[in-house]
């Protein structure tokens, strides 16, 4: 921030012309957006793989081919699968996994379903935002500003298994009633669903502070630039 500063300075003792004031918007306007935190973004909600979801910040949203698939291997078993996004907790990747086995017992009138076996394939990866330096020039005065270089790591859950469905109740590990299993699993749609509106909500406030802070800091530097100089 001192540096800055700094740059802020040079301008107001180079330059009182209409070029000085837009270059002071442009590094106020730069030095707000590289020091002000993005909200995260949505995380992937219940639904089925390319259905429509909720845009991120950087393509990473509810968009990303988050959400079930399944494939009928036989007339009680089947291949079901569920992605998150960057944002989904493996544990909720996982009991959306079995949120969807569950609803194919359903709408199979089968009261239970066993997992007969689950591989995790998670995958890690990362996104790079800044790291970048914008050139400004306006009346003979000339910049550059700095856009710091900032990394985030993440896993993306992702489960696929087989599962079977049927009714008569066996007892067994890693059986489950499908009632149940699917009752909790729309419980934490839900939960999704309210936290994506709170971000979306936190999105708008980021907005709305970014552009204040900007203007604000503009006005301020205007004022100390041009009361000295008898302009206002």
């Amino acid at each position: 921030m001192k540096n800055t500063i700094k740059k802020l300075y040079a301008v107001a003792v180079r330059s009182s012309t209409i070029a000085g004031i837009i270059a002071i918007i442009t590094v106020i306007g730069f030095s707000v957006m590289s020091c002000t935190t993005v909200p995260p973004g949505p995380v992937a909600t219940y639904k089925q793989q390319g259905a429509p979801g909720v845009a991120g910040w950087f393509g990473d949203g509810d968009t990303t081919p988050s959400g079930y698939s399944e494939i009928k291997l036989n007339d009680n078993t089947y291949r079901v699968s569920f992605s998150g996004n960057r944002y989904t907790e493996r544990n909720n990747a996982y009991v959306f996994f079995l949120t969807r086995s569950a609803e194919i017992a359903k709408a199979n009138n089968c009261s239970y379903f066993l997992v007969l076996n689950v591989e995790d394939q998670s995958t890690a990866g990362s996104l790079t935002t800044g790291g970048y330096s914008v050139p400004y020039s306006a009346g003979g005065f000339s910049t550059t500003i700095n856009v710091p270089q900032t990394t985030q790591t993440f896993v993306v859950p992702s489960f696929t298994g087989e599962v079977q469905i049927y009714n008569a109740r066996r007892g067994v590990e890693n059986e489950f009633e499908a009632n149940a299993i699917f009752e909790q699993g729309m419980e934490l749609k839900e939960s999704a669903l309210r936290y994506n509106e709170d971000r979306a909500d936190a999105n708008r406030r980021f907005l709305l502070e970014t552009v204040g802070w900007s203007v604000g800091g503009t006005a301020v530097f205007l004022l100390i630039i041009l009361l000295p100089l008898g302009l206002l």
